[in-house]
């Protein structure tokens, strides 16, 4: 890929070299990365992790874990994805690991309350308590720990 131009604070990227017009990919502030699937920000879904991950005492630097909101997926089974920033990409930005936690739009939306409470629940189970850029597997994460949890998110007074 190559840099075409620059616009209005958008960059234009051609895939190829011999056809500038076709297979664009336009990055913004707005949508991060527009190839079927767009990207936003979501700072109410980030007040209810932030509520979730409060009320289950869980201590994590809530300032790094970032909500995104995905739309255009053809997933027919992903609710959700957690994503951490690699070892690599810290050392090279000199930042702290960061996560992102993805909501599927089309999938995660016309669940039941309680079922977007469980997946957030299930997504912030993966980041483990030491924060370091690591994950929490299946084997941790599964369906029994997450009811036990949301028992206790429930239960919370």
């Amino acid at each position: 890929m190559r840099l075409v131009e620059r616009k209005h604070g958008k960059l234009e990227v051609a895939s190829s070299k011999t056809d500038d017009t076709c297979h664009r990919l336009k990055i913004s502030s707005e949508a991060s990365v527009n190839m079927g699937i767009k990207y936003y920000k979501d700072q109410e879904l980030e007040r209810k992790v932030n509520e979730i991950a409060k009320r289950l005492g869980m201590r994590h630097d809530l300032s790094r874990i970032i909500c995104i909101r995905s739309y255009g997926s053809s997933s027919k089974r992903v609710l959700a994805r957690c994503h951490a920033l690699p070892r690599i990409m810290q050392l090279a930005l000199n930042v702290k690991p960061h996560y992102a936690i993805e909501i599927i739009s089309e999938n995660f939306d016309r669940l039941s309350e309680e079922e977007k409470t469980k997946t957030l629940i299930h997504e912030l189970m993966h980041i483990p308590k030491s924060f370091g850029g690591g994950f929490k597997f299946h084997n941790v994460v599964n369906k029994k720990s997450v009811d036990e949890m949301y028992r206790k998110y429930k239960n919370f007074s």
